[in-house]
């Protein structure tokens, strides 16, 4: 495939997009130029890299992330509100302690 028609297919799908997906797959290449940046040119028939694993550890790390946003956002809220507003992470409190197996839920 040649570089014309790669181009092509992208100016495509960005057209067929609604303007928050064009920004998602701005985002997306936008990682591209970034890990170039780090690891190199992606040339798919040398990489050497297990795609599968280092996917998964990303994900795991985003949870890590997301976990830690989400403390870091109820921390806030009960510093504005002077106490647990809403238990935590937006589950009222009993929900969570059914969800955990420390109360009736």
């Amino acid at each position: 495939m040649s570089a014309l028609d790669t181009i092509s297919r992208i100016k495509s799908a960005h057209d067929h997009l609604e303007p928050d997906a064009q920004e998602v797959l701005a985002l997306i290449a936008e990682r591209l130029v970034k890990g170039r940046k780090v690891y190199g040119d992606l040339v798919l028939d040398k990489d050497e890299r297990d795609h599968p694993h280092e996917a998964l550890e990303e994900a795991a790390d985003g949870l890590v992330y997301v976990a830690a946003a989400l403390v870091k956002a109820e921390r806030e809220a009960d510093r504005r509100f002077g106490q647990p507003h809403y238990g935590h992470y937006g589950l009222p409190s009993d929900e969570l302690a059914g969800i955990v197996g420390h109360g009736a839920g």
